[in-house]
């Protein structure tokens, strides 16, 4: 906002911007300036995304904010840097809508980003609306070790759902991929795809997924051995309804740098830089 004329922009290093205005403690909020900005936008859904699950996602906002939709509060975020998503659903209506959002300057949260930069405020990443499907895989988090022999890896999968489970079912398949290397166009390519677990269970908020496979080939930097563990979602009528996961991972005790892949619906690929030092962080 400091860049279209509105406030200045203030750079700050070892003090907080209100040091020397406001005597605040920790978690405290400035009072005497802390202005806000206001933005409003209307928008039309496609007919395409008629039954579907609506969210909007704000990739980046300092420092703190409230959104409404129709007059109705959505939900409140603060946190510059990292993305946070709502589900407008709820809220919709035919037509044209009203997306409403309040900025606050500064917030509880301004006392944890007090870095050496500039201090901004408002929408200075994208905003963009999404629809997901009657029946939306969630959250995914897979966690595979060896047994004490080494020889047998162990795989564990917690799914997260959300949606209207009626008669949806969801499927999944393990195969073995064999070590990466990168093709002609420098994308990575596997030597074969095998078939070695498979299975399907009924749709519901919570899924666990757990198996083991024998003569496990597990990760190394010398090897990069994956496997890849594919989970699709089908409604009732056998439409496909989400193909949201398809994971290349290591199966074994992996060291930090390891690179996986993850392939969602429309092929778009992201490379994750792994660097926890043990499973619980």
């Amino acid at each position: 906002m400091q860049m279209e004329g509105y406030d200045v922009p203030a750079y700050v290093n070892t003090q907080y911007p209100w040091d020397g205005s406001e005597d605040i403690t920790p978690g405290q909020i400035p009072e005497i300036f802390n202005p806000v900005g206001q933005y409003v936008v209307f928008f039309e859904l496609p007919a395409c995304w008629k039954g579907m699950g609506v969210r909007i996602s704000f990739q980046g906002v300092e420092s703190g904010f409230s959104v409404w939709l129709n007059g109705s509060w959505v939900g409140y975020s603060e946190d510059s840097f990292t993305p946070t998503d709502f589900d407008l659903t709820p809220f919709l209506k035919e037509g044209r809508n009203r997306l409403a959002v309040l900025d606050f300057k500064w917030t509880s949260g301004s006392w944890l980003e007090d870095q050496d930069m500039y201090r901004f405020s408002g929408i200075f990443r994208d905003v963009f609306l999404y629809a997901v499907p009657a029946v939306h895989l969630e959250d995914l988090r897979i966690l595979s070790g060896l047994d004490d022999s080494f020889r047998t890896g162990q795989l564990e999968a917690a799914l997260s759902l959300s949606g209207c489970f009626d008669g949806a079912e969801l499927s999944w398949k393990l195969t073995e991929r064999g070590s990466a290397r990168p093709d002609a166009g420098g994308r990575p390519s596997f030597p074969f795809d095998r078939e070695i677990r498979s299975g399907k269970c009924a749709a519901e908020e919570k899924i666990l997924i757990s198996c083991s496979v024998e003569d496990v080939k597990a990760w190394s930097a010398e090897d990069p051995y994956l496997y890849q563990l594919e989970l699709v979602l089908k409604g009732k009528d056998g439409g496909i309804l989400d193909h949201s996961g398809v994971v290349e991972y290591a199966i074994g005790d992996v060291a930090p740098g390891v690179f996986v892949i993850v392939t969602t619906k429309n092929q778009r690929i992201i490379e994750v830089k792994e660097i926890r030092m043990s499973p619980g962080i």
